[in-house]
């Protein structure tokens, strides 16, 4: 059981404070996100310059004290798309070993994954990968099958099907940058709340952990995302969901 979260910017100007704030309320949902794992920690961000991360073994209330972390922070700005964070409760790949830690970074995607997959192995045959994490054989999945084209929402939503286990997961490409997917199966939760004070969409694994890391923010209530879903994520305010099963 893995914690994901994250926030989208939607098209607004913003101060440095509010920057500032938004920066303080990640923070804050992802140390909640904890609940569902700890034993390593690390976020995403997604910007027109491209996508950066930081990852490392342990909980998310020390990550949230690195200087790594609020380094990547400071990479938040007016034109940031979205920022990810995840909490990992290891099962296949030992997390000292950091490579095996999310976000994971395959050819031009970072992403990151909630879920056990089966079949990792056979997908490694077909679209090798470094990484002893389960979790990578969704990354080069899609990477494998995208050609050297940015994914798309097609894409993820033909190529899912392959994978044997279950899953929720958040995925940027470095080639697209102005737009984050996020998909799950039926038995791994994703929910997504508004903050329209801030123009922000929130998500996080559970609507609990939303209100909790959130409790400062007036979300509207958290609705969770379809059963085999992917969502396209854009700083338009737009979701666009499409079904993969």
């Amino acid at each position: 059981m893995c914690g994901i979260m994250g926030m989208v910017l939607n098209q607004k100007q913003r101060s440095d404070d509010d920057l500032e704030l938004l920066r303080m309320h990640f923070a804050d949902l992802l140390v909640a996100t904890q609940i569902r794992g700890r034993n390593a920690t690390g976020a995403f961000t997604v910007n027109p310059s491209g996508i950066r991360y930081t990852k490392a073994p342990g909980s998310a209330k020390d990550f949230v004290f690195s200087l790594e972390f609020w380094g990547l922070m400071d990479t938040i700005t007016e034109e940031t798309t979205a920022v990810v964070g995840h909490t990992r409760f290891a099962t296949k790949g030992c997390p000292t070993c950091n490579a095996n830690n999310h976000p994971i970074n395959i050819d031009s995607l970072t992403g990151v994954h909630n879920g056990v997959l089966y079949n990792d192995d056979d997908i490694r045959d077909q679209y090798p990968y470094d990484q002893e994490v389960d979790s990578a054989a969704i990354f080069a999945l899609l990477s494998g099958r995208a050609k050297g084209n940015p994914i798309t929402a097609d894409l993820i939503a033909n190529s899912l099907p392959k994978l044997e286990g279950d899953m929720a997961i958040a995925v940027a490409d470095n080639r697209s940058p102005d737009k984050l997917f996020v998909a799950r199966d039926d038995s791994r939760p994703l929910f997504l709340a508004n903050d329209n004070t801030q123009r922000v969409t929130w998500m996080a694994s559970t609507s609990s952990i939303l209100r909790q890391g959130l409790r400062y923010v007036d979300i509207a209530n958290p609705q969770p995302l379809p059963d085999f879903s992917v969502a396209t994520l854009t700083s338009g305010a737009n979701i666009d969901i499409k079904k993969w099963n």
